[in-house]
């Protein structure tokens, strides 16, 4: 009995049960299988069904039961569950959760390349659902994007858990090892299993979703013996831009022997994401200091401009200084006040308007250099008055000048630690 025989007989099965499930329609088909969409004859609910391939002896169907029963056993939200099993007239049936948004295959077709957040998210959730059945001692065999089926909420299921390995065996060689042959690891192809064949399977996985492409590629023939024996070709030829620390990490997972894999499918997700997170944070040090250097490249220059910079500021600060005080006496002279007192109070507006201004901007070349020029310039304004006041006019103009020292400082000593390579 052929594949296309079976699959031609979906018309029939809809209009039959299968277990408790009555045949809705077809949901897909595969080389050694058909899935249909099922409704439990008392409660309503929906279920995939698949029938597998008929042709199985005795023992194949001994192995069937065997495999079913570890599958209903695993319980995890990320893995689909086996609701029901059996076997009508020598063709073994399963019923399991119903998936109703596809499969990864489906989501990403062939071709297709994934972002770096969705990858590291659905990667993340598949070595969840494989870390719990490697933690039983079981080992899935069979994982590819058409097996990776997504629930409800899009969230990610892992599906066929050990069926496959009895169904492909019923099946013809070129019928099912067509579709899994890209996917396989070189120890499984020569029948050794290990838990790090289902490390190699989700690396190619990704290697595909990262490039659009399988590392292998030909006839099933020539990929099993480029999964032998032939090193798959570096992403980064496919991808340029793709960090070389993401490579190395798939790369790893790609190892001939299973030894030189990760100890662990979550180590495997793990470095993927540091991978990815390392590049992340890399590129925006990266922008931070393109951002923070200066606009030219050569010290010398940068330098010279900041010393321009200064002079400026420096020539504002006076330029504000001597028109404010120029204002304020022609406003005393106009109020007929007393010459010495005009002086005394002129004097002053010109040393705070300077401190001041050099408190605003903050700079402590500035508080240096117009402190020494006004209190030169306050100091004939000063001398005409009493001892008295001249050491008040001088307490003001120390206490002023500490505040702004000590603002300045503050201000340059928080700038240097910002700086990078400063303590």
């Amino acid at each position: 009995m052929n594949a296309n025989r079976l699959y031609t007989e979906h018309a029939h099965n809809a209009r039959r049960y299968i277990g408790n499930y009555r045949v809705l329609e077809l949901l897909g088909k595969g080389g050694f299988a058909a899935v249909y969409l099922g409704e439990h004859r008392y409660i309503g609910t929906l279920a995939a069904v698949k029938v597998l391939r008929a042709g199985m002896n005795d023992a194949d169907e001994s192995n069937f039961y065997l495999e079913a029963c570890i599958a209903a056993s695993l319980v995890h939200p990320r893995i689909i569950r086996v609701l029901e099993f059996g076997v009508e007239g020598h063709r073994p049936y399963l019923v399991m959760d119903y998936a109703p948004n596809g499969t990864m295959r489906q989501l990403y077709p062939r071709g297709s390349r994934m972002i770096a957040r969705a990858l590291v998210k659905y990667v993340d959730q598949i070595a969840d659902a494989l870390q719990y059945v490697h933690d039983r001692g079981l080992v899935h065999c069979d994982i590819k994007p058409e097996n990776l089926l997504l629930g409800d909420n899009n969230q990610l299921l892992l599906s066929d858990f050990g069926i496959s390995i009895t169904a492909r065996k019923a099946a013809s060689h070129t019928d099912e090892i067509a579709g899994t042959a890209a996917y396989m690891a070189p120890e499984l192809i020569e029948g050794e299993a290990c838990f790090a064949s289902d490390q190699y399977a989700l690396g190619v996985v990704v290697y595909e979703w990262l490039c659009g492409v399988c590392p292998f590629r030909g006839n099933p023939d020539e990929i099993l013996d480029q999964h032998l024996y032939d090193f798959p070709p570096p992403l980064r030829e496919h991808v340029p831009t793709l960090p070389a620390e993401v490579e190395a990490v798939v790369l790893k997972a790609l190892a001939k022997n299973p030894r030189d894999r990760f100890g662990s499918v979550l180590e495997f997700a793990a470095a993927l994401k540091a991978a990815f997170r390392y590049r992340s944070v890399m590129s925006k040090a990266q922008t931070r200091s393109s951002l923070s250097r200066p606009v030219s490249g050569n010290p010398a220059i940068a330098k010279k401009k900041r010393e321009q910079d200064i002079w400026k500021e420096i020539f504002s600060l006076f330029t504000f200084d001597f028109f404010g005080a120029s204002a304020v006496g022609m406003t005393l002279y106009e109020l007929r006040v007393e010459p010495q007192m005009l002086w005394m109070l002129l004097s002053l507006c010109l040393v705070l308007f300077a401190l001041g201004g050099a408190l605003v901007m903050k700079s402590r070349t500035l508080f240096l250099l117009v402190c020494g020029l006004t209190i030169v310039i306050a100091l004939p304004g000063m001398i005409v008055q009493s001892f008295a006041v001249f050491v008040a006019l001088y307490g003001i103009l120390l206490a002023l000048g500490m505040t702004v020292a000590f603002a300045t400082s503050i201000h340059v000593d928080d700038d240097l630690r910002s700086r990078p390579g400063k303590s």
